[in-house]
């Protein structure tokens, strides 16, 4: 349940933030339990899921957008694969 509200903060911080130029993410649930299994602490709790999102998700989106690899209105398909996430822009 962290993780959905967190994604869903994120979701509500790119729109809110690009306004039009904003992009939907579609995180699959094979990511979503890579996110959970790196960011899951007992000593740290969602704090370091927090982290953990900033640091595979967040930065990793920050670059394609600087870049202009997502388009308006496009999706980001968020996948896992090995030990790391996959974040492919599909056009609008």
């Amino acid at each position: 349940r962290i993780l959905e509200h967190l994604l869903y903060e994120l979701q509500q911080h790119i729109i809110d933030r690009l306004g039009e130029r904003a992009f939907r993410l579609d995180v699959s649930a094979r990511a979503k339990r890579w996110l959970v299994k790196k960011g899951a602490s007992v000593e740290y709790g969602a704090r370091e899921l927090k982290r953990t999102i900033h640091r595979h998700l967040v930065q990793p989106l920050a670059v394609l957008v600087t870049e202009g690899a997502v388009q308006p209105g496009a999706t980001v398909q968020v996948e896992s694969r090995e030990d790391r996430l996959i974040l492919t822009p599909e056009p609008y």
